[in-house]
């Protein structure tokens, strides 16, 4: 266990810089320390001292000179001792413009503090632990992680203390995944400052539906804007094509952006619906909490009405990458205009959620035929107690009848341009078996 260092009141012409500092190369002599440090932001940060004080969230970390008694080196803080020292004696400061300066933050700074805080410790391999920790980066969560682009919208955006371009992209990112709309890991993958390139364009906006450029306000329908804002954000996610660019890139010019915003209203991604006032949209499990939500009724107009095979209110619990975006991919396409990609993309989930589930438990034969994999699998779900009978029915007539419009088969025959897939049967076909499906998927996790 490491030795706690002793804390105390220094005076700060006590102190001295270290020569030893990683700042810059072992250096014997003050000024060419200072001159050293100088360069190293050292003005800003004396500027800063001068209107703020010093920082209540740091301490010195300190050693006894070996040569002079009751003075101290510091071995961490030295640029706050080189801008304190600066302050105090602007005549140290290495050049002429520099000492003009530090003159004119002494006349108008607070008061320069004349004690600080420091930690003495007994050697300096002692204190070698604790500035590992401060300067070596994160260390898997023992030292100090860095703000991402993120963390720094969330304060900014909560503190006000400056304004942060992301914090539209940062709304969006964090309604699609509370929403469901992408998976969390995917969400690691999406940078902020990619999208807000896109967001700064006001015909992206309109085609997705926002009212301004700050927040995710919109005036659309919110399913529709869901459906839109899921594709949007999977065009940004790294493709998984060795090479190939995503479409929502941080290397496209305006041209592109706009040329992208365009083709996403003419493929028929952008929402259409307008209402009567702007709204933030919401997700659900804020709305109102899941025990006490009554389970959606869907009949046939609902169905035929919906612009995509996979109704809003779906959701799942995968954490499977290819599986999540075989998802995004089918929520963001229409059956009306694709459907022989919608066939492809529901047999390629049915196929996918399968073989995890097959993978996760040893005994469900896994077979080169999907149908009897997925067999295997509505038996194993049963005989668990996962899933009732009437649950897994709708799966096995997909695995089970060759003839059905939702089975297997019929899906190949899409796959293998055999039959043209019917918009209504993708849909009718999904929402027989989505239930079982998300049993499937809770089960491969």
């Amino acid at each position: 266990m490491a030795t706690q260092p002793n804390e105390r009141q220094i005076d700060v012409v006590l102190l001295h810089m270290d020569p030893e500092n990683p700042r810059h190369e072992s250096i014997d002599n003050e000024p060419q320390i200072i001159a050293a440090l100088y360069k190293k932001g050292v003005p800003e940060l004396a500027r800063h001292i001068a209107e703020n004080g010093l920082s209540p969230l740091e301490r010195l970390a300190v050693l006894r000179h070996d040569k002079v008694a009751k003075h101290f080196v510091a071995l961490e803080g030295n640029r706050r001792v080189c801008a304190l020292k600066l302050l105090r004696d602007p005549s140290k400061a290495p050049h002429a413009a520099g000492r003009k300066l530090m003159a004119e933050l002494k006349a108008n700074a607070m008061a320069v503090p004349d004690k600080v805080t420091g930690v003495e410790f007994a050697t300096r391999e002692a204190a070698d632990l604790w500035l590992s920790v401060k300067h070596e980066g994160a260390q898997g969560g023992i030292g100090t992680m860095e703000w991402g682009p993120d963390d720094k919208a969330r304060f900014n955006k909560r503190s006000g203390s400056k304004p942060n371009p992301n914090l539209q992209a940062l709304a969006l990112c964090d309604y699609a995944t509370a929403q469901g709309l992408i998976a969390v890991e995917d969400r690691a993958a999406i940078k902020l400052s990619t999208l807000t390139r896109y967001l700064t364009n006001k015909l992206m906006r309109e085609v997705l539906g926002l009212v301004n450029k700050v927040d995710n306000t919109i005036r659309v329908d919110q399913a529709e804007f869901d459906l839109a804002l899921q594709r949007f954000l999977t065009d940004s996610l790294p493709s998984a094509v060795a090479g190939q660019t995503a479409r929502v890139n941080s290397r496209s010019s305006l041209v592109e952006r706009e040329a992208y915003a365009r083709d996403f209203r003419t493929q028929g991604f952008a929402p259409t619906t307008v209402v009567d006032a702007p709204v933030a949209p919401t997700p659900r499990g804020q709305a109102q909490p899941a025990s006490k939500q009554a389970p959606a009724r869907r009949n046939a107009r609902d169905r035929d009405s919906r612009p995509y095979v996979i109704p809003s209110d779906f959701k799942h619990a995968s954490k499977d990458p290819v599986l999540n975006r075989l998802i995004a991919e089918l929520r963001a396409i229409k059956p009306d205009i694709c459907p022989f990609a919608c066939n492809y993309l529901k047999r390629a989930v049915i196929e996918r959620a399968a073989i995890l589930y097959a993978q996760k438990h040893g005994g469900v034969m896994i077979s080169h035929n999907l149908h009897a994999t997925l067999n295997a699998c509505t038996d194993r779900l049963v005989a668990d107690g996962t899933a009732t009978a009437n649950q897994m029915k709708p799966l096995r007539v997909v695995a089970q009848q060759e003839n059905h419009p939702t089975s297997i088969q019929t899906l190949g025959a899409g796959v293998h341009g055999g039959v043209i897939p019917q918009a209504a049967d993708l849909k009718r076909g999904w929402d027989s078996i989505q239930t079982g499906l998300a049993l499937l998927i809770t089960g491969g996790l």
